[in-house]
């Protein structure tokens, strides 16, 4: 499987996390979602004015509609120094569509978000939206927030199977043991999620906390 990992910190947008029937049934009762969206922007473009759009605008307006915890953060390490990063909780996957059509007709959403969402084909906020959707390993089936504070990192991990059967015993060995291992040895888990609708799959997805980057190398 291949490795791939960034390092983001939480305070980049002033909101660090607070943080189907079929498909509902395979997932297990009481499994979350979450929905890992990748804002790609381009050289020179204003990261602040997405910042303050996710901020002010995206953020309470999920909160509304009744997703959460919500986590905002910039890439740092990685390739990704350009991208912010929104990872959004969903109890169900009913809430998952309820979000996607809801937010459309939110008044207070559209009022807050305008500057982003009506910005001219010739200066948009970001280049692209990169999104999966992950159901949560039956391991650890809910998100966990981690103290606040300002030297705080989060690293993001994924893990790429070369077929479907191999993907699912990775998630299997963590289910029953490693995400154990994480947590005996002080590794501070914040989810952990198979990729259900994504890029480059089959994969996994799971996000790590460090009160800071150098117990981020020490506890590695």
């Amino acid at each position: 499987m291949n490795r791939r990992n960034f390092i983001a910190a939480s305070a980049a947008v002033g909101a660090a996390a607070t943080l189907g029937a079929t498909a509902e049934a395979q997932s297990g009762p009481g499994r979350e979602y979450y929905e890992l969206r990748e804002y790609k922007m381009q050289p020179g473009a204003n990261k602040k004015a997405l910042s303050n759009y996710l901020k002010d605008a995206e953020i309470p307006a999920l909160k509304r509609l009744g997703a959460g915890p919500v986590g905002a953060f910039t890439g740092k390490f990685g390739g990704r120094s350009l991208s912010l990063f929104l990872l959004v909780t969903h109890k169900n996957l009913a809430s998952v569509q309820k979000v996607s059509e809801q937010l459309a007709g939110d008044e207070a959403f559209q009022k807050a978000g305008a500057a982003v969402l009506d910005a001219p084909i010739g200066s948009p906020a970001y280049a692209r939206i990169e999104s999966s959707l992950m159901v949560a390993f039956k391991g650890m089936p809910h998100l966990k927030i981690w103290e606040k504070n300002p030297n705080r990192v989060f690293e993001l991990r994924r893990y790429e199977g070369h077929s479907r059967k191999a993907n699912k015993k990775k998630i299997e060995m963590f289910d029953v043991a490693e995400i154990e291992v994480f947590e005996k040895t002080g590794l501070q888990s914040v989810f952990f999620g198979e990729t259900i609708i994504g890029p480059n799959l089959p994969n996994l997805t799971y996000m790590l906390h460090f009160p800071s980057m150098d117990q981020h190398q020490s506890m590695w």
